[in-house]
């Protein structure tokens, strides 16, 4: 993919997600602008080739301020590491040590025992720092029930 389309992409998904944060205040146009992008973003998480999905999300990351980042890790970034945390693991690794804005993103997401072989789950929470705990469906049902 080139560079002007990632970017053109990653933009408008970051558009429509903060429209949709604040659709009280933003007009009927506006909150579907960036909805074409969104949908193609998940599209190619979801799809892949896993090395374009990549590098949207980085780009997306990218784009965001630190107060929001939060949120767009546990959306896309936490999307493609579960459907694409095998192939990427190397990737992941490598930029979470060069970068430490990626790192405390990568934190922020939420895996479950189960989403990835163990293997790659355990290099995936060592390169948050080990910021992520990984939870079986029992401690989902703990925290669920915690938050009720």
């Amino acid at each position: 993919m080139e560079t002007s389309e990632c970017e053109r992409i990653a933009a408008g998904y970051v558009t429509y997600v903060e429209n949709l944060a604040r659709a009280g205040q933003a007009n009927e146009a506006q909150i579907h602008d960036g909805e074409r992008e969104f949908e193609e973003l998940k599209q190619c998480i979801h799809a892949g080739p896993s090395d374009v999905a990549w590098e949207l999300v980085l780009e997306v990351l990218r784009r965001v301020p630190d107060e929001r980042l939060e949120v767009y890790a546990a959306g896309p970034l936490e999307d493609l590491v579960r459907r694409w945390g095998v192939d990427l693991v190397g990737k992941i690794e490598k930029e979470a040590s060069r970068d430490a804005r990626f790192r405390w993103a990568l934190g922020c997401i939420w895996l479950l025992v189960g989403d990835l072989p163990s293997t790659e789950l355990e290099r995936i929470v060592h390169a948050s720092d080990s910021q992520i705990t990984p939870v079986d469906d029992h401690g989902i049902f703990k925290l669920i029930e915690r938050t009720s």
